[in-house]
């Protein structure tokens, strides 16, 4: 079974393995390496398709304005999904994304805030 994460073509699926399963650092040649496959990789620039000129991503219609917890699509979902990938830290394209979340969290009503907590645990650790 491992042998088989390990050869996957996708490099999320390898580094995932190798840091999760099989405990191995982040913090080697290789590894480095191997992270800058998964910020080169097609799922990642997928992830990153829906960015717009401002570097966030998708914009809510009926506002005619960037939303950060588009389903699957806004900036909150899209850094969860890169650090869940493994992408690299340092991207300052991302830097958008997230001040967008920031400034849309600064403004919810203080019970969203308790109820979102969790979804606030999962942004930080993209960073």
């Amino acid at each position: 079974m491992i042998d088989t994460l390990l050869s996957s073509a996708e490099p999320s699926i390898r580094y995932r393995t190798l840091v999760h399963v099989l405990g191995h650092s982040t913090d080697t040649p290789s590894m480095r390496a191997l992270a800058r496959e998964i910020r080169d990789s097609r799922l990642a620039r997928q992830l990153l398709s829906l960015r717009t000129d401002q570097g966030c991503s998708a914009v809510d219609p009926r506002r005619n304005r960037l939303h950060p917890y588009q389903k699957w699509q806004g900036p909150h979902f899209t850094l969860i999904c890169l650090a869940e990938i493994g992408y690299p830290a340092g991207d300052r394209s991302l830097l958008p994304m997230r001040d967008r979340f920031y400034y849309y969290s600064a403004f919810l009503p203080h019970d969203m805030k308790r109820r979102e907590g969790q979804d606030h645990h999962n942004f930080l650790m993209c960073f």
